[in-house]
């Protein structure tokens, strides 16, 4: 319970929607009630990782509840379907009175509940009092002349400008995949990219208590990805520690990541993290 911290997301749906929403709140949330009311079909994915978690899912009675078939007395297989029920009252209600439900009303009552009685110090006082905020977002110029806009920190939006000066350094074109030997240098290329890259996601964090001017002005900078290119060897990879970075965090668990373009162009770009202890 010590590990939760007030739930940011929904706050941040109802804010985006409230200054660039035109369809009613209801209609967006609807689909989600349905799917979780009817049920949806387990897929291979879901089916293995169930399956691997047999035995945490059958003694934890929050899981059990969701993932366990009573009808076959195991957990769920790929093709069965699973339903929420209690899901889909949250959700429905939820639908009905927007963000407040969570941060006002009576699901986010249930939530301070569950979390007080695992150990936690939420309270529906920090509900209520929570705030999202709109930052600016980060510019990324970019080698062809174009420039990414992307999430300011704790988000890493940045990194992929990064990534892209990198590689666009190399010309890369369809040759560059056309078969095997040309490929693994490619991608190779573009593995080791991603490297350096996410080692300086480790200097990055909410810039309320992180210092993340100086990492920004450098993942941001197109001599800076030039540098990076040359320091990349077509032959080797390196330690950890070549790359850069601080590696002292522990493995976490838990992302999921959902891209939506719609038929202007405009896309959103929604990842969901939910770290265990």
């Amino acid at each position: 319970g010590l590990a939760v911290a007030v739930p940011g997301e929904l706050k941040a749906y109802w804010l985006a929607h409230q200054k660039y929403g035109r369809l009613n709140w209801s209609d967006l949330v609807e689909p989600s009630v349905k799917i979780s009311r009817d049920g949806f079909t387990v897929g291979k994915h879901l089916g293995d990782s169930l399956r691997s978690l047999k035995f945490t899912i059958i003694t934890q009675p929050t899981l059990r509840e969701i993932f366990y078939n009573n009808a076959t007395g195991d957990v769920y297989k790929e093709g069965d379907i699973i339903k929420r029920p209690l899901l889909a009252e949250t959700l429905q209600r939820i639908s009905q009175n927007g963000a407040d439900e969570l941060y006002k009303g009576k699901t986010g009552q249930e939530l301070v509940k569950d979390i007080q009685e695992l150990g936690g110090v939420i309270t529906m006082e920090d509900l209520k009092n929570y705030r999202g905020h709109v930052k600016d977002a980060v510019s990324v110029p970019l080698r062809d002349g174009k420039t990414l806009y992307t999430v300011p920190p704790p988000g890493c939006g940045a990194l992929v400008g990064l990534i892209l000066n990198v590689l666009a350094g190399y010309n890369i074109t369809q040759e560059d995949v056309a078969d095997v030997t040309s490929g693994v240098l490619t991608y190779h290329r573009m593995v080791e990219a991603f490297k350096y890259a996410y080692a300086q996601r480790t200097y990055m964090g909410d810039e309320k208590f992180v210092n993340v001017t100086k990492v920004l002005s450098e993942i941001t900078s197109v001599d800076y990805a030039e540098e990076i290119r040359q320091g990349i060897s077509d032959k080797q990879t390196f330690a950890p520690e070549n790359y850069g970075g601080i590696y002292e965090g522990v493995e976490d668990h838990g992302t999921a990541q959902v891209t939506v373009v719609d038929a202007e162009g405009n896309a959103v770009s929604a990842t969901s993290t939910i770290n265990r202890l």
